[in-house]
């Protein structure tokens, strides 16, 4: 496989980055990105879509 080797030193613990292991990661996982797109749109500042983002996430953990 051509890029077998790339993907050994993409998968090495120094450079993985793995998702949350938590129940409600999908909720989570929606709401950061939904409210990072908007910011990226235009449509809320940083601030506003981070907290709007804790807010979704607090939801969707129970926190």
């Amino acid at each position: 496989m051509v890029t077998a080797s790339t993907m050994k030193i993409a998968w090495d613990k120094d450079h993985i980055g793995l998702r949350p292991k938590i129940p409600s990661w999908n909720q989570a996982d929606t709401a950061v990105f939904t409210e990072l797109s908007k910011m990226l749109a235009g449509q809320l500042s940083p601030e506003q879509a981070m907290q709007s983002a804790k807010k979704k996430v607090d939801q969707a953990t129970g926190n």
